[in-house]
């Protein structure tokens, strides 16, 4: 069954493929959180991480979750 959908186009590769990495740097870059686009790319955030890292990108520092540290 594998075999028969990958002929026919219905499995993809998995990870970040090379023509969505530049959509995935630029949102990145413009304030996409790794969570936000490895649910749209339906990878891991660690996918996304390490596919940002090997372009070269920036890694932001984790933004601390809502509610913390508000008074």
């Amino acid at each position: 069954m594998h075999n028969i959908l990958k002929r026919e186009g219905v499995l993809r590769q998995p990870g970040i493929q090379q023509d969505e990495l530049p959509e995935v740097v630029r949102l990145y870059e413009a304030g996409g959180s790794m969570a936000r686009l490895a649910a749209e790319f339906d990878v891991s955030p660690s996918t996304v991480n390490r596919a940002l890292r090997e372009a070269g990108t920036p890694i932001r520092r984790p933004r601390p979750p809502r509610g913390v540290g508000a008074s």
